[in-house]
């Protein structure tokens, strides 16, 4: 991202001219701090994907490589729609409608030379750390699908990370840092496509239209009322009370309750009551911790009120994907 793009942008949070605030995450992306998505259109439907920015700390910044995959993501996934639609149909071995009820898009990553990879969630099978149950698929600059796990795909796509430079990386491992052959990809199913001409181009987006326009306009509409919504329910976020009262109150509370324990075990003269203790213990400690996590939050949001909302809204959005 080029100087004048960075200009906003502080510790792990910058400010993209398209997809507005983003956060550096702790697997090693800059992703969108609300819900900024690209659309991903299969099987007539759209989806939304969320993009994600490969880079090794928050001061490496999103480079002209990612810039340019990402602005030319969503004309890729028109061009070549079919193809794609055809290769994942092939990979899996069913149909098209068959594909379009069991697999879901669901990220997009841009590593640091402008590869594009697509992740896929088959819906029918629960996720869990052992198992990823999907794909993944570079659509760019090659199109690839790697069966099973995601994570050494991805992984192999973060070593571009710190080696940007193709030649200095192959001199120096041996390989393309992607593209390795290892077990893993062994059953990947790959298509290299020819570049086409402006004809053909113009073909393809006609078609796309003709698929596709009913359910863009609909998506349009629905991205309109869910951002609206969204904004409305960030800048309801206030400013929190002072947790003093409840930081002085919980304090009497828990001296009593400590000198009446401490009165009991030494007025029974029966030590084994301290094992009555540990409940209590567990509550002061749990206590403290709510009450230092209080007055963290109130503290940020005296200094940074836009910061303690950005806090507060991805604390609401983690409690809803457990929910």
């Amino acid at each position: 991202m080029s100087e004048k793009k960075e200009k906003g942008s502080q510790n792990n949070v910058l400010t993209h001219p398209q997809i507005g605030e983003m956060i550096y995450d702790y697997d090693g992306v800059w992703r969108p701090a609300f819900s900024a998505v690209a659309r991903v259109p299969l099987w007539g439907k759209i989806f939304e994907v969320v993009p994600k920015f490969m880079a090794k700390d928050a001061e490496q910044r999103i480079n002209s490589s990612q810039e340019e995959s990402y602005e030319r993501f969503e004309s890729l996934m028109i061009e070549h729609n079919a193809v794609i639609e055809e290769m994942i149909s092939k990979y899996c071995r069913v149909s098209e409608e068959e594909a379009a009820a069991m697999f879901v898009p669901t990220e997009v990553y841009f590593g640091r030379r402008g590869e594009c990879l697509l992740e896929f969630q088959d819906t029918k099978n629960e996720y869990n750390d052992d198992d990823f149950p999907g794909f993944v698929m570079f659509v760019s600059p090659q199109k690839l699908i790697f069966e099973d796990s995601d994570d050494a795909v991805i992984f192999n796509l973060s070593k571009c990370v710190e080696a940007e430079d193709d030649s200095r990386y192959i001199q120096q491992h041996g390989h393309d840092p992607v593209f390795i052959d290892q077990p893993w990809n062994q059953a990947r199913l790959e298509i290299t496509l020819e570049e086409i001409d402006a004809a053909e181009r113009e073909k393809r987006k006609k078609q796309f239209q003709i698929k596709y326009g009913q359910e863009l306009l609909k998506y349009v509409q629905g991205k309109a009322e869910k951002d609206e919504d969204e904004k409305t329910r960030f800048d309801g976020i206030e400013m929190p009370d002072s947790p003093i009262r409840a930081t002085i109150g919980g304090t009497l509370f828990f001296s009593v309750v400590w000198a009446g324990m401490i009165s009991l075990v030494f007025l029974a003269k029966q030590y084994w009551t301290l094992i009555m203790s540990l409940p209590i213990l567990g509550l002061t400690i749990g206590g403290i911790s709510t009450c230092h996590e209080a007055w963290s939050d109130y503290r940020l949001a005296k200094r940074d009120f836009e910061a303690y909302k950005r806090k507060m809204w991805e604390k609401r959005k983690h409690q809803a994907t457990l929910d």
